[in-house]
């Protein structure tokens, strides 16, 4: 009984020590008052654009006497991010203060690889002189890499999502330069420096017909996405699957209207979301515009500020032309309720909000080979032609430079052109769309340039000489740049490094092919070329070098001036024989 009565004595202790310990871990975490003013979701165009998500955070002294040594820890659960834990000497006491700079750095891979969405924490530990005073959890949702946040927290940041220097859109913006030529004899796509808000309209126009001509298919949003997100569809993904929204639809067109140096718009109300243009070199004052009338007021018949279209009207089995969608985008403006918002894509520039990176070799590395074989266009009965005179041209140039040098050529302007394209992506952010089009154009520069006189015929018609089609070919090759050029800086520095490559590749093989010798076999050449000459040189006179000696007896017209000596044709290796032995001597 003595025992049993020691051992309930015990555990009373320590279970009133427990109590006694959690009733001061109570006191002590009821000494603060905190107050989280955070971001309750976040993706990838928020870590790349480097926005805060906390904002301020509050901490309360609730007791008489100050709290001394603060340090305030923030962990995140996932690790998508990390902070460096703050110091704070005092918080006075019932007192307070509030902190607002952390430095929460976000992981870049983390985002990049999220293809769904997540629920997570952030976990805020604060502790004063070594003792915790405060432990919370917050919830947070973490996006996945396409996923706009929606209009409740950041709706700027959905000017991420518009990316004018995708490679996706390079080819709309070629046919919409095509269409305005046809149009107007001009096809320069030079945004506001005519003046002209007419010309202006024109170019988003042309762009409206090169968009209608891929033939994308509407698709339906599964959730509405203005109350709290939407996965969104980049440029390449509605190119590829020919499948988007009105988001898809509006953020593509605003990409393209913004490629070619246009100040952009995307206007979402109820359910919906389109797209536009200022005709006129300027912008709103902030970034979210929520006041209907800025708009109205700038798309009223007779005022050329503003042009807005609807841009589902590009889907496939829409029949609308272009003035017929600036008419339903003006009419869903009519019923100011339905309006929730516009974004300036120019203005969210000025705040920094950069369209998002394209996620290069993430599961793709094989796209670094793969261009290789993938057609700059549409195959047509013109590429076909194309196809069957580099067939025939391809023989020619094999037999002239070998089996080998024709596959250094064709590989080394692959190598070449991948690593300028990763160069040229860090320099300009601008991903090139690699097409083997100016290494075989190149081909024919090389046939011109090492066989002027041959004669080739013209679409196997008009004959002429190759020395005249490398000036048409130089011709075009200037025209392609200055095309390029018109885009902006960028894109010209971008596209127009494949010429120049594929220039610069040409240069090197035609060098090559005029000294077709390897460098040894050319040192091989010099080396004979040298002892030949030394053999059957003349020697200078007094240099006491001889030209005849016999074989036999060695003598030569130095030591006996009076011999004759002849060679021996029976004998092998050019034997010299003085006359005493000439015909006495052993045939060798």
């Amino acid at each position: 009984m003595a025992e049993e009565k020691r051992f309930i004595s015990v555990f009373f202790v320590i279970l009133q020590s427990l109590i006694y310990t959690a009733f001061a871990m109570d006191e002590r975490l009821d000494k603060v008052k905190v107050q989280c003013d955070y971001l309750p979701l976040i993706n990838f165009a928020i870590q790349q654009n480097g926005a805060s998500i906390i904002h301020q955070l509050s901490i309360e002294n609730t007791t008489p006497v100050p709290l001394k040594d603060i340090q305030v820890v923030i962990t995140t659960e996932p690790t998508f991010g990390n902070a460096a834990p703050m110091a704070v000497e005092q918080i006075p006491a019932n007192g307070s203060i509030r902190l607002s700079s952390f430095n929460l750095t976000l992981s870049a891979n983390y985002f990049t690889q999220l293809t769904e969405r997540l629920s997570g924490n952030l976990k805020i530990e604060i502790t004063a002189e070594a003792e915790p005073i405060f432990c919370q959890t917050y919830p947070i949702d973490i996006l996945a890499y396409d996923q706009w946040g929606g209009l409740n927290v950041l709706p700027e940041m959905l000017a991420a999502f518009i990316t004018p220097n995708h490679t996706a859109i390079s080819p709309i913006i070629k046919r919409a330069a095509s269409i305005l030529g046809q149009w107007t004899g001009n096809p320069s796509l030079d945004e506001y420096q005519s003046r002209t808000p007419d010309r202006v309209r024109k170019q988003m126009a042309a762009i409206y017909t090169a968009i209608a001509e891929q033939q994308i298919i509407y698709s339906t949003v599964p959730a509405s996405f203005e109350e709290y997100g939407q996965r969104v569809r980049l440029a390449d993904s509605v190119m590829a699957q020919k499948l988007g929204t009105c988001l898809d639809m509006a953020l593509l067109y605003a990409s393209c209207l913004e490629a070619i140096g246009l100040n952009a718009l995307i206007v979402i109300t109820q359910g919906h979301a389109f797209a536009g243009a200022w005709l006129v070199p300027e912008t709103f004052p902030d970034p979210t515009i929520d006041d209907v009338s800025l708009l109205t007021k700038r798309t009223a018949e007779g005022i050329y500020d503003i042009t807005l279209v609807e841009t589902t009207c590009m889907n496939m089995g829409h029949s609308s032309d272009f003035d017929d969608a600036v008419k339903k985008a003006n009419g869903k403006l009519t019923d100011g309720n339905n309006f929730l918002l516009a974004i300036d894509i120019k203005r969210a520039r000025y705040s920094g909000v950069r369209p998002i990176p394209q996620r290069i070799l993430h599961g793709q590395v094989w796209r670094l080979i793969s261009w290789i074989f993938v057609p700059s266009g549409s195959i047509s009965f013109l590429q076909l032609l194309f196809i069957f005179c580099l067939w025939t041209l391809g023989d020619s140039m094999e037999s002239y430079l070998g089996s080998f040098r024709m596959n250094v050529y064709f590989f080394g302007g692959f190598l070449l052109y991948d690593i300028v394209g990763m160069l040229a992506f860090a320099v300009t952010h601008v991903s090139i769309n690699l097409t083997m089009y100016y290494i075989l154009i190149a081909m024919y520069l090389m046939l011109g340039l090492l066989m002027p006189e041959a004669e080739v015929r013209l679409y196997f018609v008009l004959p002429i000489k190759m020395k005249w089609m490398v000036l048409v070919y130089f011709v075009m090759f200037a025209y392609d740049v200055y095309t390029y050029m018109s885009f902006g800086w960028q894109i010209g520095l971008a596209y127009g490094s494949e010429i120049v490559l594929a220039l610069i590749n040409l240069l090197v093989f035609i060098y090559g092919c005029k000294h077709r010798l390897s460098f040894r076999q050319n040192m091989h050449q010099k080396r004979r070329k040298a002892q030949f000459k030394a053999q059957f040189s003349e020697p200078r006179p007094g240099s006491g070098i001889s030209r005849h000696k016999c074989y036999i007896c060695g003598r030569t017209e130095l030591s006996n001036p009076e011999l004759t000596f002849r060679y021996c044709s029976k004998c092998t290796g050019n034997k010299e024989y003085c006359q005493d032995h000439l015909f006495t001597h052993t045939h060798v």
